[in-house]
C-alpha cells in the first residue's frame, strides 16, 4: 500500500531516487539495528524464567538490554555522521544520475539512532513471549510512513521531506517502545547500562557476526537497485524494477513472522539439547510457510503485470518476465530459509556470516557480470542465485553444526502440489501475464490456488487435512 500511494502521488521518476535511498538505509539499518535485536532476544530469555523471583536473574536481564541499547546507538551515531560526511562524494563519484538523493540522505543516517531503541526494546520484550510489540512497531512503521507521505504531498514536498518521514516515523516508535520497556524490563537500570555500557564479550560474539550476516543477506538482496543504478538505469526504470522487487521481496514476511515467533523458543530447546525436538519444529514450520508462500507465488506469475500497473500504468510489458526471477528469494526463503535463523538463534552467527560474506562477493561479481549484458533480467537473476545458494549453505551448517535437519518427508506435500502449479503455467504455453483478459488472468489465478489446495490435501498435508477434514500424514 505504502509503494502503490506513494508512486501515484509522486510519480515513478521520483521514486527510482526514493527508492535507491531506501535500499541504503535498509541495509544500514540491517548492520546498525539487527545483530542487537536477535541478541536481546535470546539472551535477555535466559533470564526471563528466574527475574520473577531472583533479583540477580531480573538485574541481569536489565543488563543485557541496557548493554545492547547502548552499542546499538552508538554504532548509530557513528554510521549516521559517516553519512554526513560520505554521503555527498559518493554520490557525486557514482550516482551522478542521482544528485536529488541529497539533502534527504541526511535524514536517512540520522532515523537509525531512534530505530535503535524501538526495535531492541520490541525484540527484548518477545523474550518474554510478547510478540505483539514486535508487531506493533513493525505494523506501525508503514502507517507512519504512508501518513507523513500523504502530507509531504498534500504540501507540496520532494524527496528530501519524504526521506524526512522516517526519521519522524522513528522518533514516534521509539515513544511507543516505552511502554514494553517499563512492562517487562526496570527502566532506570536499563538506562543507566545503555548510557555507560559495559563491555559484555558474549553478547559482542554473538551480535557483531550476527548483524554482519543479516546485512549481507540483505545486501544479497537490495544489491541490484544499486547497481542498476551504478550502471546507468534511468530513475523510472529504476522505480519499476525496485517497486516489483520490494512487493515479491514482501512475501518473505510469511517466514519472519514465523521465525521471530521461534527465537525463544530455539533458544529453549537448544539449551536443553533438544535436537529431535528442533528438527520437528523445523519441519512443521517450513510446511507452513511453504504452503503459504506457493500460492503467492504462482498468483503473482499471472497477475504481475496487472498489480504492477496498480502502482503505475507504465511497469507493464514483455520485459516484465523479470519479476518471474525475483519469485525465487521469497519462495526459497519461505520454503527452505528458516535454517539460517535456527543458527543463528542456536549462537552460531559467525557461521552465518562466513556464508554470506561468500555470497555477497558472489552476489556482486554476478550483478557486474550480467547487468550490462541482461539489464532488469540479470539484476533479477543474480540475486536468485545468490539467494538460493545462501540458503543451500544454511541447510549444510544446521545439519553439520548441531544435527538439526528439515526432514523433507514433512515439506513434500505443498512442494509437490507447487511444482505441478508451475508445471501447469509451463503447459499452458507463453507468458500466463499477457494471456487473454484480465478476468480470464484471475480465473486462472484462482484455479492455480485452489488446484493448490487440492492436491497438497490429497497429498496428505497434516494441517490442511486437520482443517478441511481427512486423515493427517506427516510431521
Amino acid at each position: 500500500m505504502l509503494i502503490l500511494v506513494l508512486t501515484r502521488l509522486f510519480g515513478a521518476e521520483l521514486m527510482g531516487a526514493y527508492f535507491l535511498g531506501l535500499t541504503v538505509v535498509e541495509i544500514g539499518s540491517a548492520f546498525v539495528v539487527t545483530g542487537w535485536m536477535d541478541a536481546a532476544t535470546i539472551y535477555a530469555s535466559h533470564h526471563v524464567e528466574d527475574a520473577e523471583t531472583d533479583a540477580r536473574a531480573r538485574a541481569q536481564m536489565n543488563a543485557v538490554v541496557g548493554h545492547l541499547l547502548g552499542y546499538g546507538t552508538f554504532l548509530a551515531l557513528a554510521v549516521a555522521a559517516l553519512v554526513q560526511l560520505g554521503a555527498a562524494p559518493l554520490i557525486e563519484a557514482h550516482f551522478p544520475d542521482y544528485d536529488a538523493l541529497l539533502p534527504g540522505v541526511y535524514y536517512l543516517g540520522w532515523c537509525l539512532v531512534p530505530a535503535v531503541f524501538g526495535q531492541v526494546v520490541a525484540a527484548a520484550a518477545k523474550a518474554h513471549l510478547a510478540m505483539e510489540w514486535d508487531a506493533l512497531v513493525g505494523g506501525l512503521r508503514p502507517i507512519l510512513l504512508l501518513l507523513t507521505g500523504v502530507v509531504v504531498w498534500l504540501l507540496d514536498g520532494g524527496l528530501t521531506a519524504l526521506f524526512a518521514t522516517h526519521l519522524v516515523a522513528n522518533l514516534v516508535l521509539a515513544l511507543v517502545a516505552i511502554v514494553p520497556l517499563r512492562r517487562f524490563f526496570d527502566p532506570r537500570p536499563v538506562l543507566a547500562a545503555m548510557l555507560r555500557p559495559r563491555l559484555d564479550r558474549a553478547l559482542l560474539a554473538f551480535s557483531i557476526p550476527q548483524g554482519l550476516n543479516r546485512t549481507f543477506v540483505l545486501y544479497v538482496t537490495r544489491l541490484d537497485t544499486i547497481m542498476l543504478a551504478a550502471f546507468g538505469t534511468d530513475p523510472a526504470r529504476l522505480g519499476w524494477y525496485a517497486t516489483a522487487s520490494y512487493l515479491t521481496s514482501n512475501l518473505q514476511q510469511i517466514r519472519i513472522v514465523f521465525s521471530t515467533a521461534l527465537a525463544p523458543l530455539v533458544a529453549r530447546h537448544h539449551v536443553r539439547g533438544e535436537r529431535r525436538q528442533l528438527s520437528a519444529l523445523i519441519s512443521r514450520t517450513s510446511r507452513w510457510t511453504a504452503t503459504l508462500v506457493a500460492p503467492a507465488v504462482l498468483i503473482l506469475a499471472v497477475l504481475r503485470d496487472d498489480v504492477l500497473a496498480l502502482v503505475d500504468p507504465s511497469y507493464v510489458g514483455p520485459e516484465s518476465a523479470f519479476v518471474l526471477l525475483l519469485l525465487v528469494p521469497p519462495f526459497a526463503s519461505c520454503a527452505f530459509g528458516l535454517a539460517g535463523n535456527f543458527v543463528a538463534y542456536m549462537g552460531h552467527s559467525r557461521w552465518n556470516l562466513a556464508n554470506s560474506l561468500t555470497v555477497a562477493g558472489l552476489n556482486t561479481a554476478l550483478n557486474w557480470a550480467l547487468i550490462p549484458r541482461y539489464g532488469l533480467a540479470g539484476a533479477a537473476g543474480a540475486t536468485a542465485i545468490s539467494t538460493v545458494l545462501v540458503i543451500t549453505f544454511q541447510q549444510l551448517e544446521l545439519w553439520g553444526l548441531e544435527k538439526v535437519r528439515l526432514r523433507l518427508a514433512a515439506i513434500r506435500a505443498p512442494h509437490l502440489a507447487f511444482l505441478v502449479g508451475v508445471g501447469a503455467l509451463v503447459a499452458l504455453g507463453g507468458d500466463p501475464a499477457h494471456a487473454g483478459s484480465l478476468g480470464s488472468r484471475l480465473g486462472l489465478a484462482a484455479g492455480l490456488t485452489f488446484g493448490f489446495v487440492a492436491l497438497a490435501w490429497l497429498l496428505g498435508h497434516p494441517e490442511l487435512r486437520a482443517k478441511l477434514g481427512g486423515r493427517a500424514d506427516g510431521a
